[in-house]
């Protein structure tokens, strides 16, 4: 059995301090869950080490550690990569080794939310927050119980705590709102690396994760947008869309140097069981390709869904280049309701045990 863990780099913090990276570090990798050794990792020439797995079980937490240095860094195993990479335990993607600065003040802190009234759902980030007063939109069809946790940063992004339970947390009731329709979209997620293909197989390009309770209400809808290019020659370039597996299109072209386009709307029905969608890909100066269908069987409220943009090319690497894609989420029930004036005072002006607290 293998499990994934996610990727992270190492360094350590001089009395100055200034991050210094580690390329070339080695560092023990133990089980801590079956008490176990699972040998040593190391770093590469940019001090990173890329996401793989270990002869381990999903849920098992693993403590990576140097001969060198005190500190140790802990990671949840997830059954995939998407997994691991979603898991709110690993947060923290930096493995400081040794601290030898005093401490930095907290400026600003990571806002997470929890449903309280759906325990089954994983916490979602929700904003940066800063000392002060922060507006915050959320909006919900029905009255939710929500968590709010918040964990401390310095100006260098370096977190008080990686462990979300360990973090202070104040509780709110946000009252359901209607009507009207959404004036604005929200950015669900997005991408902004040029990804080509490598190889001649069916490659993933992006792949991003929706989130189960994304979709409140029937009638919420989803837009993802990519954009891309193609390689300077006729070869046959093959461009899918896929949804939790599921291929909704294939568009297949032999233009060259050319920019392409693919639009993808996912709209709720059926009480988040179904999922209608409406497919567009456009390459310049060809006829476009269109799809439209509905997914079934499916629980948007307490199931995670995989998005991915995938191509290939029976001929040469390279052929296809993705370079941009984001989704943005429109409400069928319009409104936002404003978390105000969420007040937070420090308690500490150190980073390491910094607290934060509502006083709103």
């Amino acid at each position: 059995m293998a499990a994934y863990y996610h990727s992270f780099n190492i360094c350590k913090i001089n009395s100055a301090g200034f991050r210094v990276a580690l390329p070339g570090e080695i560092i023990n990798v133990q089980n801590i869950t079956t008490a176990s050794s699972l040998g040593t990792l190391q770093s590469d020439n940019d001090a990173n080490f890329a996401s793989a797995t270990f002869a381990a079980s999903a849920g098992d937490i693993v403590e990576f550690s140097s001969g060198s240095y005190p500190n140790t860094f802990r990671q949840v195993l997830g059954a995939t990569q998407a997994e691991a990479y979603e898991n709110p335990d690993n947060k923290v993607l930096t493995f400081v080794v040794e601290d030898l600065s005093t401490a930095a003040a907290s400026q600003k802190a990571d806002l997470y939310l929890i449903d309280l009234d759906n325990p089954s759902v994983l916490p979602k980030l929700l904003d940066t927050v800063k000392v002060g007063s922060n507006e915050i939109p959320y909006q919900t069809a029905v009255t939710k119980n929500l968590r709010l946790r918040l964990i401390s940063k310095d100006d260098t992004n370096q977190l008080s705590t990686s462990e979300l339970a360990a973090a202070p947390s104040f509780d709110i009731s946000v009252p359901a709102l209607g009507g009207g329709g959404s004036a604005q979209p929200t950015l669900l997620f997005e991408n902004y690396s040029d990804v080509a293909t490598a190889t001649t197989s069916l490659e993933t390009l992006y792949l991003d994760i929706v989130d189960a309770g994304t979709f409140i209400n029937d009638g919420d809808l989803l837009e993802l947008t990519y954009h891309g290019t193609t390689a300077n020659n006729g070869n046959t370039k093959v461009i899918t869309f896929e949804f939790n597996g599921s291929v909704l299109v294939t568009a297949t072209t032999t233009a060259a140097l050319k920019g392409w386009e693919l639009n993808v709307s996912l709209m709720r029905s059926n009480k988040g069981g179904d999922l209608r969608y409406g497919i567009e890909f456009t390459v310049t100066g060809v006829t476009p390709i269109m799809a439209a269908d509905r997914l079934t069987g499916l629980d948007l409220d307490n199931i995670d869904y995989d998005v991915a943009l995938r191509a290939t090319t029976a001929t040469a690497a390279g052929d296809v280049t993705a370079i941009e894609g984001d989704a943005q989420l429109w409400r069928s029930d319009g409104g936002l309701i404003l978390i105000d004036e969420v007040s937070l005072a420090y308690l500490t002006d150190e980073v390491s045990g910094a607290t934060l607290t509502d006083e709103g």
